[in-house]
């Protein structure tokens, strides 16, 4: 005669609770990565406590964006095309953020922007 193949009550109980506990560990490991890749994006993502000064009188957007990118570790990216960088300018800025100075830049202008990681897209 063959003996029954089936499990006893606590072999089951004990497989239940070994793959409840692998679940569980998995989707806590997850939710731990997930958690550092959102901190390490949130804290790249724009650092506006450095302050940027800048003067200069009648200056060509171009000299403006290229004297932004000294002082900060952002680079420009635009089509010569469509966006008008030879504007000459004038401009006062003494310790303001980033964005305060691209607003202050391109006031009276058409042209936008839009910063993605250390990137500066400029666009009409």
């Amino acid at each position: 005669m063959k003996k029954s193949q089936l499990k006893s009550g606590s072999d089951v109980l004990w497989l239940f609770f070994s793959v409840k506990t692998l679940l569980f560990k998995s989707m806590m490991t997850w939710l731990v990565i997930s958690l550092t890749a959102f901190q390490l994006h949130a804290k790249d993502s724009l650092p506006e406590e450095k302050k940027i000064s800048l003067v200069k009188e009648f200056a060509s957007i171009k000299e403006i964006l290229k004297a932004v990118e000294k002082q900060t570790e952002f680079r420009f990216f635009y089509n010569h095309q469509h966006v008008n960088v030879k504007k000459t300018i004038s401009v006062n800025l003494k310790e303001v953020t980033l964005t305060q100075a691209l607003d202050e830049i391109f006031k009276g202008t058409f042209i936008g922007y839009k910063i993605s990681g250390r990137q500066i897209l400029l666009f009409r």
